[in-house]
């Protein structure tokens, strides 16, 4: 799949495809999200005929900021969780400042990221306020980091990101939720030993471990680390 066929299924997709903002794309923005898109993946090692770019969308708070989908194909369905990309630009020149799962992380406004992803920011809290890095692991070009992001309340959900160094430094490639959404306890999980990684890259293997309740019952989730994360 060349880069004009990405950007023709882009095009056919988001006219069909739901969008939570309730300002439509244009064709030139559209061309330009998939370029911005294109070059983001690019630079990060990914092959995009792998992907198929999606459901486009304009906020209607900020037009200057916009979203998409990536849908992966079959060779990336399994490690690879469905991503979002929140993206900056306007007309045909837009780039990609934020991807994956998890957007309350202080990069987008906090209105965008309602109007956008449909996520409610710390249940109140500024962003950055209501996330915690709960443990780093790093060997080689590879880190991976176990982060907690605050909710409603004393909910907190949790998530995986893979990272790789490139040469402006680690940027992160893909991100997994851990359990459901609110699944956690933030005072929990933010605590001592909240939240513990394991990290192998010789042998491919990552394994986080989320401490559940006050009495030590740590809830363990392994994955294969390639291109994503595969669960074991």
């Amino acid at each position: 799949m060349t880069r004009r066929a990405l950007a023709g299924v882009a095009v056919a997709l988001a006219a069909t495809g739901p969008a939570l903002a309730t300002q439509p794309a244009t064709q030139t923005e559209i061309d330009g999200i998939v370029n911005g898109i294109n070059q983001f993946t690019t630079a990060q090692g990914y092959t995009f005929s792998g992907y198929q770019v999606n459901t486009i969308r304009v906020s209607s708070v900020d037009p200057t900021y916009a979203a998409a989908n990536l849908t992966p194909n079959a060779r990336y369905r399994g490690p690879v969780p469905v991503p979002q990309m929140l993206l900056t630009g306007s007309g045909s020149t837009w780039r990609v400042i934020d991807q994956g799962q998890n957007f309350c992380d202080g990069i987008g406004p906090v209105a965008v990221v309602k109007d956008l992803f449909n996520q409610s920011c710390g249940g109140g809290n500024t962003p950055t306020g209501g996330k915690a890095v709960l443990a780093t692991a790093t060997q080689g070009v590879t880190r991976v980091q176990l982060v907690a992001q605050r909710g409603t309340g004393n909910t907190a959900t949790v998530y995986l990101d893979l990272q790789r160094r490139f040469s402006g430094g680690f940027q992160r490639v893909t991100e997994r939720r851990l359990g459901r959404a609110g699944g956690f306890t933030w005072q929990t999980v933010t605590g001592p030993q909240g939240g513990t990684l394991f990290l192998n890259t010789t042998l491919g293997y990552t394994s986080a471990q989320v401490l559940r309740n006050a009495t030590s019952y740590y809830q363990f989730f392994p994955f294969r680390v390639g291109l994503g994360f595969t669960p074991l």
